[in-house]
């Protein structure tokens, strides 16, 4: 009897995670493993961009957008939130981004190591509030150990920091930005008329992630009298990501579907298909200074922020219908 709820266990896991090889795999060990022959088959570069003339572009408004990680819709984005209980096929787009800083890293670490020299060195991290993303110049990237230095964290490898000041760096000081902390990304873009086909087209130039860093969620405290909290953690914009740069990774990365999750696509495709939910916070304007959380009206009032975003909104998709209108 133990023996079958064992086995029963071990399946409903598998279709939950919708894995690759599991019909196929003759192991457990080989579930979510994709075969040689699938590994020849597959198609495992993103679609090349189109060039676009600037000379075909009639008409362009670039745009910033946040994407909301408690709507609904915007869920295959954000979860699963628990990062060390899902396998390496069933990722968050934040696991898959900070796995790909931390490659860079470690390739940007390689490359200013010397020849010869044994002796071990660490990383040295500008403000421990945002860990691994505020890095300091390449000339300083590399540093010797320093006692007592103020306003640095102290790094050896990728991701590993002495938190606790016992001076030892081993498994016990991870800092890593979990994907729980992530609450939204900003995403910036371009509308552009393309007269050589004639229609409006939308092209992703940059992303960042919106969350909370580990340092500000330790310094917030509860008044359990009054229910009030102190030093109440705020979302914060982390870095922006040059998009091109990392679509190569987001397309060997496949979002999981509640219709049918054996026909998923890429964090590329979606994001390319825009098939997620934004309000409009930003655009561009002759004073450069259009950003509808700074507007005094509008800030007061979550709805109108909505409104003016959806109105923004209306000004571009009313364009591609006037030109066929008039």
């Amino acid at each position: 009897m133990n023996k079958f709820f064992i086995f029963v266990f071990i399946l409903s896991s598998f279709y939950v995670s919708g894995q690759f090889n599991l019909l196929n795999a003759s192991s457990p060990e080989e579930v979510g493993v994709k075969t040689e022959k699938q590994e020849e088959l597959d198609f495992n570069e993103p679609l090349a961009y189109p060039y676009v003339d600037d000379k075909d572009i009639l008409w362009s408004k670039v745009v910033y957008e946040y994407i909301d990680g408690y709507e609904q819709f915007n869920y295959p984005l954000f979860y699963p939130l628990l990062d060390s209980e899902f396998p390496s096929d069933r990722k968050s787009l934040w696991r898959i981004l900070r796995q790909y800083i931390f490659e860079q890293t470690v390739q940007d670490e390689a490359d200013l190591e010397t020849e010869g020299n044994e002796e071990k060195e660490v990383l040295v991290i500008y403000n421990p509030a945002y860990r691994n993303f505020n890095v300091k110049e390449i000339a300083d990237l590399r540093s010797p150990r320093q006692e007592g230095s103020e306003g640095f964290s102290l790094v050896e490898g990728i991701g590993l920091e002495d938190s606790n000041l016992d001076g030892v760096v081993d498994d016990n000081d991870i800092t890593y930005l979990k994907s729980s902390n992530i609450v939204g990304y900003n995403i910036k873009g371009l509308w552009y008329f393309d007269k050589k086909y004639g229609e409006l087209r939308y092209r992703l130039i940059g992303i960042q992630p919106v969350g909370y860093v580990e340092f500000d969620l330790n310094s917030a405290q509860i008044d359990f009298e009054s229910g009030a909290t102190q030093n109440e953690p705020t979302p914060k914009a982390l870095f922006w990501l040059w998009y091109r740069d990392i679509r190569d990774i987001l397309h060997k990365h496949y979002v999981f579907s509640d219709k049918n999750n054996s026909k998923r696509i890429s964090y590329d495709q979606l994001l390319l298909s825009r098939r997620f939910h934004t309000y409009l916070y930003r655009i561009d304007n002759v004073m450069d200074d259009r950003e509808l959380i700074n507007t005094p009206y509008i800030n007061d009032d979550p709805y109108l922020r909505i409104t003016e975003s959806q109105r923004l909104k209306e000004i571009i998709r009313n364009f591609e219908h006037d030109m066929w209108s008039n």
